[in-house]
C-alpha cells in the first residue's frame, strides 16, 4: 500500500485490486439479496478501487479498516439509488427520509401525527415541499398486478381489468385484413363483400 501511495502505478493499483477483491467479495455477500449478488460486488468492488485510491498508509490505519467503511457506504448509496419502484431525484428521496424521521419523532413528542405546516416549519422547507415529499414515499415500493391481498382473493390485475368487446374484434379483423392481401383481387373481392 506505502509503494501504490508513492508511486501511484496503475499495475501495482491492479495486483491490489486482486489481492483484497474477495474482502469485496465478502462485503456484498452480506448484503446480498439473491439475483442481484453479482451488481453488489461490482459496486463493492467500486468502493475498493476508492478506497485504493484514497488511502493514506501514513495514518497508522489499517487498510481493511479503512476499505470496509467506504464499500458499505457504496452499497447503501447503491440501494438509496435503485432500491425506489419510480425513479425520483436525489433530493426529494432525502427529503422523504427526513420527514420519515420528522414525523417519528414529532408524533412521539406531540402524541399525534403532525400536519403538513408542522412538518414544514420543523424541517424548514415549504408547505409544497413535505406535500411532494409525502407523495414520494409512495414510489419507494410497487404493487405487483398478479399478487394477492390475501389467499383466494383477486389479484389486483383482476380487481382493475376491463372486459373490452371490442378489442377481440379489432385482434380479428387484423388478422383477416393480413389474410386479405394474400388473396387474389377476385376472391379478395368477394371475402369483402361477405365481410360487410
Amino acid at each position: 500500500m506505502e509503494r501504490y501511495a508513492r508511486e501511484r502505478d496503475p499495475a501495482l493499483r491492479d495486483e491490489l485490486v486482486r489481492r483484497y477483491l474477495p474482502l469485496a467479495q465478502r462485503v456484498a455477500r452480506r448484503y446480498g439479496r439473491g439475483g442481484d449478488r453479482d451488481d453488489l460486488v461490482q459496486v463493492a468492488s467500486l468502493g475498493l478501487v476508492k478506497a485504493i485510491d484514497r488511502f493514506d498508509p501514513g495514518r497508522g490505519v489499517a487498510f481493511a479498516s479503512f476499505a470496509l467503511p467506504t464499500m458499505t457506504g457504496e452499497l447503501k448509496r447503491h440501494f438509496r439509488d435503485t432500491d425506489w419502484a419510480l425513479r425520483v431525484p436525489r433530493e426529494l428521496q432525502e427529503l422523504s427520509l427526513r420527514l420519515d424521521q420528522a414525523v417519528g419523532v414529532l408524533t412521539s413528542e406531540r402524541g399525534r401525527a403532525p400536519s403538513p405546516a408542522v412538518l414544514a416549519a420543523y424541517l424548514r422547507v415549504s408547505v409544497e415541499d413535505v406535500l411532494e415529499g409525502l407523495q414520494v414515499a409512495s414510489a419507494h415500493g410497487a404493487d405487483w398486478l398478479d399478487e394477492r391481498a390475501a389467499e383466494g382473493s383477486p389479484t389486483l390485475g383482476e380487481q382493475v381489468a376491463i372486459e373490452e368487446p371490442g378489442f377481440e374484434r379489432s385482434e380479428h379483423s387484423a388478422t383477416l385484413d393480413g389474410l386479405m392481401r394474400e388473396l387474389a383481387p377476385r376472391a379478395r373481392g368477394v371475402a369483402a363483400a361477405l365481410r360487410r
